[in-house]
């Protein structure tokens, strides 16, 4: 019997000053050798005055997952995904479409899944 691997965490830091940030050196995520895919837990943590969101799409394609709002003074909310190797953005989807859109202003970050070689 093979056990599957427990998800890699993926912390999001999302304030009203700066950059949505992806923590630690998690912004490329290799898979175990013989896996085709990997579970990421995505947790963000909104630490500032207004509500955020975090979604996550493949670069180039359609939003995947989504934590719902998250309200503002540090409270939580997270999602599990399984990714396939390839490109991902993670962004906030507050008026999205409109030209104050949270993503256009800076709140997006960038994950890699990747073979083992």
């Amino acid at each position: 019997m093979v056990l599957a691997p427990p998800p890699v965490p993926a912390l999001v830091n999302v304030d009203d000053r700066t950059r949505m940030r992806l923590t630690s050196s998690r912004h490329k995520v290799t898979l175990a050798k013989g896996r085709t895919s990997i579970v990421v837990r995505i947790e963000a943590v909104n630490r500032g005055d207004d509500p955020h969101d975090v979604a996550i799409r493949r670069v180039g394609g359609r939003r995947l997952a989504w934590t719902g709002t998250v309200l503002p003074g540090g409270h939580t909310r997270r999602f599990r995904i399984r990714l396939t190797p390839g490109r991902y953005v993670l962004f906030c989807t507050i008026a999205a479409r409109t030209p104050l859109s949270h993503e256009r202003l800076g709140m997006k970050d960038a994950l890699r899944v990747v073979r083992r070689s």
